[in-house]
Order: structure tokens, then C-alpha cells, then sequence
């Protein structure tokens, strides 16, 4: 009886933990409708928060992508920069009715990531590097390349409508996006890949045994992660109708919050891609009440501060 009582308090600690952010999401929405009933009681103030969540969500499921393996990525804010001007700049160069630029606004972005993520998954997978050290370094090297190849911010009527389009309806960005979250859920529920994906950062030594090559794993994982990223930026893109030179700026601790809050393990091995996206929506949520109360952006970025503090100790839990 009695451990049949802890199994029982653990599975619903367990359980209290990865539906967190979906309870803090509605409490702090709610709390916010009680002071404000007249702005957040109507249907355009909650569809607007998503719609304005989608870009960090991509990010947040970018991130936990990089947990799962038992490793992070704090160079996601800059792969996007380094996404958007590289591709930008391409695009810039070629006629905007040629139906290969199109094409090209939807998949240059996405081809770009998985590139940059595969650099990053080179180095931590395949050499065995400190992830810290390597994704610090590539923090670092991608935005300085994006402020090389482009100094000043690429706007809407310079690019194919492809590429601004896709992230610049809120219901077809939702729609995708959705799309995307259930195409990830089924990818790491129902594949080979991605089971080992979560296996490698729960049970190493296993996976070892097992022969399961987890440099590799590692590798691919962090190509996923980049392919995100430049989602995140076709997303980043649509919302601001352009490539802001600081686009993303700051992005990377909101999202690694995010993910943690969402139940993602930064052991590795463990989480939700769906309660992830709660995470960002918290932030969203969070983010957009408090803009709308006037509260000034260094009290929001203490609140930021204070969230990833408190993802951290709920890991810890």
C-alpha cells in the first residue's frame, strides 16, 4: 500500500509537472481578463497571443529538440539572424516573379538551418564537444556573419511574397505551425530516429550497450533543431513584414524557459514537443498582458528572468 502511495505521488508529481505551463497559461490569462475583461474577453486578444507565439514556439520546440539529447543549443536566436539575412540576400538576387523564387522563399530558409544546425551537431555528436562551449561559440560567429553579409534590416518589398507570406497570416501561420507540432509529436512517438533521439539523452550507457550510435544521433538531431530555426524565421519574417537586423534578438532564454516549464527534462530524455509549446505560450501570454498594463520592458525582462529561474528549479524537482 504504501508503495503503491509514492508510485502514485510520483506519476502525479510527474504529471503536475508537464501540464504546468497549460495551468499557468490559464491562470495568468485569466487573471489578466479579471482586471481587463473589455481586452482579453473577446476572441481576437487570444488568437492574436498564439498567432504572436508562433515564432518563439518554433524556437521552444527547436530547443527541446537539443534537450531530448541530453544537450542545448544557445546559438538558436543567432541561427535565425544568420537565416534570414543569408536568405535574404539570395533571394534579393533573383527575379521576385520567377516561380523558382518562390519556391525558394519556403525551402532556402529551412535548407540554410539544417545546415547550421548540422555544424553545431558536427562538433557535440560527432567530436564529442562541450555543447556550452560550441553553441556559445556559434551564438557568437552566426549573428556576427548575418551583420557581415547584410548591416541593415531587409524589408517586405525587397523579398519574394513566399517568403513573408507564410508567416504573415495568422491563421495560415497557426495552421502550419499545427500542422508541424503533430507532424513532430508523430515523428518522435512513432520512429526509430526519434525514439532513439529521446534515448540518447535518457539512458546513454544503454544506448551504448545497445549499439545505438548516438554520435550520429546527436548529429541529426541538431539538423531538426536548425531546420526549426529557419521555420522560426519564415515565421519571425511574416510578423514583422521583413528581416529586422535585430530579428530574434534575446529569443534564446524566453525559448529555453519555454521548454522547460513545458516539462522538457534538461537531462535529457524526457518532455513534450505540445506542453513545450505551452511554455512559449506562457511567455506570450505573460509578454503581451504585461505590454498591455505598460509595463516597462526591463520589468518584463525581469519577469523573463525570474521564469527561467523558476523552469530551472522545476527541473530540478
Amino acid at each position: 500500500m504504501r508503495m503503491e502511495m509514492k508510485r502514485f505521488k510520483k506519476q502525479f508529481g510527474l504529471f503536475f509537472i508537464n501540464q504546468l505551463a497549460w495551468f499557468l497559461v490559464a491562470l495568468f490569462y485569466l487573471g489578466f481578463a479579471s482586471i481587463k475583461p473589455h481586452a482579453f474577453l473577446n476572441f481576437e486578444i487570444p488568437a492574436f497571443l498564439v498567432y504572436s507565439s508562433v515564432h518563439l514556439g518554433l524556437l521552444v520546440l527547436a530547443e527541446s529538440v537539443a534537450l531530448f539529447t541530453g544537450n542545448f543549443d544557445l546559438s538558436i536566436e543567432s541561427q535565425v539572424a544568420l537565416i534570414g539575412m543569408a536568405s535574404g540576400v539570395i533571394l534579393m538576387s533573383l527575379p521576385k516573379e520567377l516561380i523558382l523564387s518562390n519556391v525558394l522563399g519556403i525551402l532556402l530558409p529551412i535548407l540554410i538551418g539544417f545546415a547550421l544546425g548540422l555544424i553545431n551537431g558536427t562538433f557535440i555528436g560527432l567530436l564529442k564537444f562541450n555543447p556550452f562551449l560550441v553553441t556559445l561559440g556559434t551564438y557568437i560567429a552566426y549573428r556576427g556573419a548575418s551583420l557581415l553579409i547584410r548591416p541593415q534590416s531587409i524589408w517586405a518589398r525587397e523579398l519574394p511574397s513566399s517568403f513573408i507570406n507564410a508567416g504573415a497570416d495568422p491563421m495560415i501561420t497557426i495552421i502550419w505551425f499545427a500542422v508541424v507540432l503533430i507532424a513532430l509529436g508523430i515523428f518522435f512517438k512513432y520512429t526509430k530516429l526519434g525514439n532513439y533521439i529521446y534515448a540518447v539523452g535518457g539512458d546513454p550507457e544503454t544506448c551504448k550497450m545497445m549499439g545505438i550510435p548516438s554520435g550520429r544521433i546527436v548529429f541529426i538531431a541538431f539538423g531538426i533543431v536548425g531546420m526549426l530555426c529557419g521555420l522560426a524565421t519564415l515565421a519571425y519574417a511574416g510578423f514583422n513584414k521583413g528581416i529586422p537586423i535585430n530579428i530574434a534578438l534575446g529569443a534564446t532564454f524566453p525559448a529555453f524557459a519555454g521548454a522547460v516549464i513545458g516539462g522538457v527534462s534538461l537531462s535529457g530524455g524526457r518532455g513534450s514537443l505540445i506542453n513545450a509549446f505551452a511554455g512559449a505560450l506562457l511567455v506570450g501570454v505573460l509578454d503581451g498582458g504585461l505590454t498591455m498594463f505598460n509595463i516597462s520592458p526591463d520589468a518584463r525582462r525581469v519577469a523573463f528572468g525570474i521564469l527561467v529561474i523558476g523552469a530551472i528549479a522545476i527541473d530540478r524537482y
